[in-house]
């Protein structure tokens, strides 16, 4: 369990799954021109390759995931990955949560890397008025006797009810959307349904730190 003094540092990251899966909606080219086999290995050895580092930093507790792949395979292999990393007496530091029965096989879902010594425990959304169920989920954990949750959202839609929380919530994940001060082009994507988000009585906690999430063709986005 984490101690009152302590400072729980939470991050939010998207692997990508969806390219991962739309390799095979590609045009049809002979294998050896556009070896399917070799580009799904080589991104989720990247993936990899990015856990390890960010992980062997031990700088934080919790990590909201969106788009990991849902294949068995590369799912496991990345959780070998997490349980690769140990504390000084070899125990392993981290795990890799995520919901466990998915309708329709998605591609990929939302899950949680999580500092074991949190006893975290991931409850699936199963509500028609928001996101299909490998798209948002609940990760719930105690510090000092007071209950707190995460709600990890990967938008595609913006017509759904936002959730809320009972307990001490934090709403966050691959929104996409931004307001203009949010984009080096100073244009807005789905600004109204960010404001939804505020109207719902959410209090926005923002970095004034030039950091930013996503970039192409020389525009960045938070």
């Amino acid at each position: 369990m984490v101690n009152q003094n302590e400072i729980i540092n939470i991050a939010t990251i998207n692997l990508n799954g969806e390219t991962w899966s739309s390799i095979n909606r590609r045009p049809r080219l002979p294998q050896k021109l556009y070896d399917i086999q070799h580009i799904k290995e080589e991104l989720t050895k990247s993936t990899k390759e990015g856990i390890k580092i960010i992980l062997e930093k031990d700088i934080y507790d919790i990590i909201a995931v969106q788009e990991l792949v849902f294949s068995e395979k590369e799912r496991a292999e990345i959780e070998t990955v997490i349980e690769e990393i140990k504390d000084a007496t070899g125990k392993t530091i981290y795990e890799l949560i995520c919901p466990q029965f998915l309708k329709r096989n998605p591609h990929f879902t939302v899950g949680y890397i999580v500092r074991k010594n949190l006893q975290a425990e991931i409850n699936t959304i199963n509500d028609k008025n928001t996101l299909s169920n490998n798209r948002i989920s609940k990760l719930k954990f105690t510090i000092c006797d007071k209950e707190f949750s995460i709600i990890n959202m990967h938008v595609n839609k913006y017509t759904i009810d936002i959730p809320v929380g009972n307990e001490n919530t934090i709403l966050l994940g691959d929104m996409n959307a931004c307001t203009e001060n949010q984009a080096t082009d100073n244009k807005a994507i789905n600004v109204k349904f960010l404001k939804r988000i505020k109207n719902k009585g959410w209090i926005e906690v923002e970095s004034n730190e030039p950091i930013y999430t996503w970039k192409s063709n020389g525009i960045e986005k938070k």
